[in-house]
């Protein structure tokens, strides 16, 4: 399930994912972590809520 957001909305959520996400560090998220750093969802995505944490 994807909640499509609005640009400047998407500013909002991404603020609120570097300060208040248990699962991102340094932008990375830790729920994809297969032994490499990769990028959180929710920080590249501009016009959705991808993250199933943010979404519960």
């Amino acid at each position: 399930m994807v909640l499509k957001i609005t640009e400047e909305l998407s500013d909002r959520v991404n603020r609120i994912v570097r300060h208040s996400c248990c699962n991102c560090i340094d932008g990375n998220c830790l729920l994809l972590d297969d032994g490499e750093e990769h990028s959180c969802v929710q920080l590249i995505s501009k016009y959705g809520i991808y993250c199933n944490y943010l979404l519960k």
